[in-house]
């Protein structure tokens, strides 16, 4: 399997990387705590029409992910029903379940999440008061479930080693993408390749 490239979206968007990054990532991850309902609407419409190759999810927002006909959505133990999702969002769509330990997975499993979403792997500015998460859980996680492990939270290219690689099906970024974009998706691409 090809390891994945995940872009999440600030929360205020510079519409002019969304432009570099759009068909160059395989999954964008729509996310926002402030904007209102029709606002995120707006946003994710644009997204998907834009979005060509790469699939479009919403963070949190099983309403959003439902009314702008996103791809899918990423929930956590922290939302409401998230064993429920599956039954709102249809079969053809994509659940991505946010951990950040290993007592997710049972949860993870019973909604029928298509990827984890681990992390946070490193400090991440873009998530400040993130719990840390070790590579050895990870490879914990690994050894007792085939639910596909995106890790998240502070990767750079600097930072990302053979070990990160060899636990994982993808990486996931924020705003590390948003500067020297195009070199940085083609060096991260180099890396997921080897």
């Amino acid at each position: 399997m090809n390891k994945k490239l995940f872009f999440i979206t600030p929360e205020m968007i510079d519409w002019d990387v969304i432009y570099e990054i759009v068909n160059k990532v395989d999954v964008i991850i729509y996310r926002s705590k402030t904007k209102s309902f029709g606002e995120k609407l707006a946003d994710v419409k644009k997204l998907v029409f834009l979005c060509q190759r790469t699939i479009v999810l919403v963070n949190d927002d099983v309403d959003l992910c439902v009314e702008a006909r996103a791809g899918g959505v990423v929930v956590s133990r922290d939302d409401a029903n998230a064993i429920m999702v599956r039954d709102r969002i249809g079969s053809r769509k994509l659940i991505g379940y946010r951990t950040s330990s290993l007592v997710d997975i049972q949860v993870a499993s019973a909604s029928h999440a298509d990827f984890l979403l681990a992390g946070n792997i490193f400090f991440d500015t873009d998530k400040i008061k993130a719990k840390l998460m070790e590579l050895e859980e990870v490879r914990l996680i690994r050894s007792i479930t085939d639910i596909p492990i995106i890790l998240t939270g502070g990767l750079t290219l600097e930072n990302i080693t053979d070990e990160i690689l060899s636990v994982c099906d993808g990486l996931s970024f924020s705003s590390y993408l948003s500067i020297e974009t195009a070199d940085r998706i083609e060096k991260i691409r180099n890396l997921l390749r080897s």
